[in-house]
């Protein structure tokens, strides 16, 4: 019987679009040249049955509980809002012999599950360190919580058999803590095929699930730069490519196009 691996997900890779998503699939792809493969996620699509996939209805925020619980975890806000019971169960009824939590905070719920062995079964892909974006992102009260999100990641990172990371210095950064198992992965996608862009309008693409507060930021900052970037520059261009929110941009200056959500990124771009 061939070893299985499960990925826990904090959103569903079937609905969800982005360059997390985008890199988690060629993860899997990666994983499933030795494993069999399973996904336990979350999911606003919780019926949707599929071999391989178990879907878990992720509640809604309660911010009352949310506090509560972490003061009395004395973990942080994310840590406290990703320990979901239904992931838990998935995790306990799991046949996998490794689990890779996608996210340092999805490692909380396996950590409760009966039968949980971190030191051989749990692995983690740090992806995006949340302690990083609160740190950067969401003002200056949000770094005293930015301070117990990195305790609660460094915590995850001590528990597990191993973690891994695209950001080369993010993972020193956790050798530096004494960390000896986390490791680099120099994973990137394939080049996309060399086109000749001298006959085209100058562009400037940016690029990302506007659905997330971070990318939402960055695209509205790049509008409002615009017209100061692209003056003295002929038929400057500023495309604005990814899913965006019910309150994304709605005016928008000469020069910028939104194509919101795309189904081919590569297309696209070229």
């Amino acid at each position: 019987m061939a070893d299985r691996l499960t990925f826990l997900l904090g959103k569903d890779p079937a609905t969800s679009h982005g360059g997390d998503m985008t890199m988690f699939r060629t993860l899997r792809a990666i994983a499933e040249e030795r494993y069999d493969v399973e996904t336990i996620c979350l999911s606003d699509q919780p019926h949707v049955r599929e071999v391989g996939a178990v879907r878990v209805a992720k509640p809604p925020a309660s911010p009352v509980r949310l506090l509560v619980g972490s003061a009395v975890g004395r973990r942080s806000l994310v840590h406290t809002r990703f320990d979901i019971d239904g992931v838990c169960a998935a995790v306990e009824q799991s046949s996998a012999n490794r689990f890779v939590a996608v996210h340092s905070y999805m490692a909380e719920p396996y950590l409760r599950a009966r039968g949980a062995a971190p030191g051989r079964d749990l692995l983690i892909s740090t992806e995006v360190p949340e302690s990083s974006v609160w740190r950067r992102t969401r003002g200056l009260g949000a770094r005293f919580e930015a301070r117990r999100l990195q305790r609660d990641e460094l915590r995850i990172a001590r528990t597990a058999r191993a973690i891994a990371g695209y950001d080369r210095d993010e993972i020193e950064a956790y050798r530096a803590g004494g960390i000896s198992s986390a490791h680099w992965l120099p994973l990137t996608l394939a080049p996309a095929e060399r086109i000749d862009v001298a006959a085209t309008p100058p562009r400037l693409v940016v690029l990302g699930n506007r659905t997330w507060a971070p990318n939402a930021l960055a695209a509205q900052t790049m509008v409002e730069w615009w017209p100061e970037i692209s003056a003295g520059i002929p038929n400057a261009e500023l495309v604005l490519v990814g899913p965006r929110a019910d309150d994304a941009i709605s005016s928008l200056p000469s020069g910028v196009n939104d194509l919101g959500f795309v189904e081919d990124v590569g297309e696209v771009l070229s």
